[in-house]
């Protein structure tokens, strides 16, 4: 099925994976919207150059795609409205929902709150802020955006939200706040394609892997070539990957069938039969299993 003409939203856009699927789907000549703080000249919101969202629109429309920048910081109620009045005013339409932006562990210009001492301590010494901070500028904004976009979709009876995550056969990922909005975001996916299947709108979580952002490239010396070299870093996905996974599924006239599931980038890669921008299927990055023998209890019926 062809994506010319569709209208796409991708929060979270001026880099990593947001900038990937955002390209990978102008490429298709779906018209973008994206959304992010980060405006050129402007608020920066990290050190290395070039990851605003203007650079995204910069890339986008060189490659002869459509990009439509909107400054939103999505911990504002407000301004994720004006977003979707903005798209419904122009488009009167929205087709397919990405819900990528996440601020949950990075601070100021860039300086990463996972890797301190405290990231990786037991909950009973986790800040509450930290807490806070991951469900507000995550969970939250995905449940607003998505309770915006859903009127737009259910108008024309057809749309896809997709809500980026990570995701390991339900493992635990050592940090409990962190554990608690991932495993949300796949209840939220399910809970609403319960909803709107009634309305043949299709809602996933899709599990990232280990993604090669602007910031892992800059900081390791990686690009996406070396990195099959570089030891540690041979499962890691490039930042279009996802965005591929996305324009398959998108692209396909019964994705209803996959609603409410969650499906990892190399889950979707085998189904669909797209690489990645080295021509490679990266295997799943898998996180090593801290449960200590635990399970949880089956219910008995």
């Amino acid at each position: 099925m062809s994506l010319k003409g569709k209208i796409a939203l991708i929060t979270g856009a001026s880099r990593g994976a947001g900038r990937g699927i955002a390209i990978e789907l102008a490429q298709e000549r779906v018209k973008v919207y994206i959304t992010g703080r980060s405006r050129r000249g402007k608020k920066e919101t990290t050190q290395h150059k070039k990851l605003t969202l203007d650079d995204t629109t910069d890339i986008i429309t060189k490659m002869g795609g459509r990009a439509i920048p909107i400054t939103c910081d999505h911990t504002q109620e407000k301004e994720i409205r004006n977003v979707f009045n903005q798209i419904n005013r122009d488009e009167g339409k929205l087709d397919i929902l990405v819900n990528n932006v996440w601020g949950g562990y990075m601070g100021e210009y860039g300086k990463l709150d996972i890797e301190t001492a405290s990231f990786s301590a037991p909950f009973w010494e986790q800040p509450l802020w930290r807490f806070d901070k991951m469900f507000n500028t995550a969970l939250r904004a995905h449940y607003i955006a998505s309770q915006l976009a859903a009127p737009l979709m259910m108008a024309q009876n057809e749309g896809l939200i997709i809500t980026t995550s990570f995701w390991d056969q339900d493992k635990y990922i050592s940090n409990l706040p962190y554990d608690l909005v991932k495993m949300a975001k796949k209840r939220l996916s399910y809970g609403m394609a319960i909803e709107l299947q009634p309305y043949n709108i299709t809602a996933i979580t899709i599990g990232l892997g280990w993604i090669r952002t602007e910031h892992l490239k800059n900081e390791n010396d990686l690009d996406d070539e070396n990195y099959k070299h570089r030891e540690g870093f041979e499962l890691t996905e490039s930042t279009r990957y996802v965005g591929r996974a996305i324009v398959a599924l998108a692209s396909d006239p019964n994705r209803i069938k996959y609603t409410g599931k969650v499906l990892t980038t190399s889950e979707l890669a085998r189904i669909y039969q797209f690489t990645d921008l080295d021509g490679t299927q990266p295997k799943y990055f898998s996180i090593p299993d801290k449960s200590n023998g635990i399970t949880q209890r089956q219910s008995q019926k």
